[in-house]
């Protein structure tokens, strides 16, 4: 089964932050849509559930594979206040 690649945007970049996106992957099978890792063992919930879901004829895989991906950030904790902030690196001169 072919793994598919999406990229999700997390925060809008503004004038002082770049902005943050979250990398995801996922299958498209038989009218499901199921988040994956890199080798394509699916993601599961805390609750043992895993992340799929049954696409209707007027939906776009890409687009559930993307929404799953923003699902399973914010499921497991992603942008807290404090945890997700923007790090500040001194610029390295060479």
């Amino acid at each position: 089964m072919k793994i598919l690649h999406c990229v999700v945007q997390i925060h809008r970049p503004t004038e002082t932050f770049v902005g943050q996106v979250e990398p995801g992957n996922y299958t498209h099978a038989d009218g499901i849509v199921t988040l994956v890792n890199h080798d394509g063992v699916p993601l599961r919930e805390r609750k043992g559930k895993v992340y799929e879901k049954k696409l209707t004829p007027e939906e776009d895989p890409r687009v559930i594979g993307c929404r799953l991906t923003k699902q399973i950030y914010y499921d497991y904790g992603g942008s807290k206040s404090d945890f997700s902030r923007p790090l500040d690196y001194r610029k390295l001169v060479y």
